[in-house]
C-alpha cells in the first residue's frame, strides 16, 4: 500500500478515530490526466492533448531539485482555484507545446505532470500528414465549421504543429 505524498495519518488526530480508504493508484492518474487536460485547453489557448503527446503523472514525496528549477525559472502561469487547489504551469521553450504541471492540494499533497512527446518523437520537427489533418480539424470545428475556407484550418495546424 502507497499513501500519497502530505496524505495519511493527522499527527493531532488520535489513531483509532481515523479512517482510511483506498484509491487505486490508476484511478487517481486518470483524474489528475483529466484535470491537466482541462488546465491545458484553459491556460493554453484551447488546446488539446493529442498524439503523440501524452500525459505522465508524477507522485513525488518532494520535488526534485530540478523540477524546482524549471518551476522558478520558467513557470508562465499559477493559478489558485479556490478551495484548496494550487497549479503551475511551465512550459519549455524549444517547444511550447511541451509542459510541466505542479499540482498542489490543500497545500499538503503535491502531484506533477509532464505533457511530452515519445523521446523518439523529441527529435522530429516534421508533423505527419494525419497530425496536420488532425489539428486543422479540431481548428475547423472551433471555428463552427465553416464552409470554403479549409487552407485557413491547414496553415493554423502547420503552424502549430511546427516549433520555432
Amino acid at each position: 500500500m502507497h499513501t500519497l505524498p502530505g496524505l495519511g495519518p493527522h499527527p493531532e488526530a488520535p489513531l483509532h478515530l481515523q479512517r482510511m480508504t483506498t484509491i487505486e493508484e490508476e484511478k487517481v492518474q486518470a483524474v489528475v490526466k483529466k484535470v491537466v487536460r482541462g488546465c491545458e485547453y484553459w491556460l493554453a489557448n484551447a488546446r488539446l492533448v493529442e498524439p503523440p503527446y501524452d500525459i505522465e503523472v508524477i507522485f513525488a514525496r518532494e520535488p526534485t531539485e530540478f523540477v524546482t528549477k524549471v518551476m522558478a525559472r520558467f513557470a508562465v502561469v499559477t493559478r489558485d482555484l479556490e478551495p484548496g487547489l494550487r497549479i503551475r504551469r511551465s512550459v519549455a521553450h524549444e517547444d511550447p507545446r511541451s509542459s510541466l504541471y505542479e499540482l498542489t492540494l490543500w497545500d499538503t499533497t503535491t502531484v506533477y505532470a509532464t505533457i511530452l512527446p515519445p523521446e523518439s518523437e523529441v527529435q522530429r520537427r516534421t508533423p505527419t500528414h494525419e497530425e496536420i489533418s488532425t489539428h486543422a480539424y479540431y481548428h475547423w470545428e472551433e471555428r463552427g465549421r465553416p464552409e470554403g475556407s479549409p487552407e485557413v484550418d491547414w496553415h493554423w495546424a502547420v503552424e502549430d504543429l511546427n516549433p520555432r
